[in-house]
């Protein structure tokens, strides 16, 4: 099972190393592997999510901005976002997702922004004014129409950026991952999917990959153990604060119920009497039918 699993991971990887090395063809591609290899601790995504979001942004940033500049803000955008969805508890593929919408075209900004509640302005207008105001975008634009799609998508990544500092989540994805439950579960997931597909590349350190799963799974259960510890105890305090009450309870629970217990267990007894004759003789009808298919069988 493990090995299957990690052929078809491994083929995953490589369908999207070999798409990220097309769409970002200028670029030197071990800095997009160290990043997509790192992705599980900095944005809580395995190398192969990493990869697959960033090929569907870049694609779009690549070829209106350059190969470079156009990475850069994917990335940019990218890493908000995680931030943001890890503080607030959101999706992150599903604002990945959005995060590729709104950044196609000025004029989807309006249906996509309530998304971004609480980082990005809710209307194109809010969008302008506040990206002049910080100096992302330029004072000549009276419409968000009328800026240059790869200004556009430079001023989202960056106003995403903005956005998740002014609401103190920088960098957030990466602090939850050694601090909280839900945060290093996640990272040692990640780890353990680039550690599978792993096992497939012959070009994979396996030492490294082994050792981030292994870092990322302490993390884990240096959250889950005491977590666990808290919950045992809170059941066993459980148990003996409710145990007193229900035997307080029980007599006249049992004497209120027991009749009607009683009557239904006697009402379900007379009916199969009852029907006795019946049910003996189906099983008799049956039984040489069963004799011959457990000859046949043996």
């Amino acid at each position: 099972s493990l090995t299957t699993q990690a052929v078809n991971s491994f083929a995953e990887y490589e369908q999207l190393s070999g798409g990220a090395k097309k769409i970002f063809d200028q670029m030197d591609y071990s800095k997009i592997a160290n990043d997509a290899n790192n992705a599980y601790k900095e944005l809580g995504l395995s190398a192969n999510q990493y990869l697959a979001v960033i090929n569907d942004v870049g694609a779009t940033f690549a070829a209106t901005m350059g190969d470079e500049a156009g990475y850069k803000a994917a990335k940019t955008g990218l890493k908000a976002i995680s931030d943001y969805a890890s503080g607030t508890g959101k999706n992150v593929n599903e604002l990945s997702q959005k995060f590729t919408l709104i950044t196609r075209s000025t004029s989807s900004y309006q249906s996509i922004a309530d998304q971004f509640s609480g980082i990005l302005p809710a209307t194109s207008a809010g969008f302008l004014k506040q990206a002049k105001a910080v100096g992302i975008l330029s004072d000549k634009y009276n419409q968000l129409t009328e800026v240059p799609i790869e200004e556009y998508q430079d001023a989202v990544s960056k106003m995403l950026e903005q956005g998740v500092k002014d609401l103190g989540l920088a960098n957030n994805t990466m602090e939850e991952a050694f601090s909280t439950l839900s945060g290093s579960l996640n990272m040692a997931k990640s780890a353990w999917d680039n550690l599978v597909t792993g096992l497939a590349d012959d070009s994979a350190d396996l030492d490294v990959l082994i050792g981030n799963f292994v870092e990322s799974a302490g993390a884990a259960a240096s959250q889950l153990i005491p977590k666990i510890d808290t919950a045992l105890k809170g059941a066993v305090k459980l148990v003996s604060d409710l145990f007193p009450k229900l035997a307080e309870e029980l007599p006249g629970m049992i004497e209120s119920l027991l009749p009607s217990v009683m009557t239904g267990i006697t009402n379900i007894l007379a009916s199969v009497i009852e029907n006795l004759p019946q049910i003996i003789d189906s099983i008799l009808d049956m039984l040489p039918g069963l004799i011959d298919t457990l000859v046949d069988a043996i």
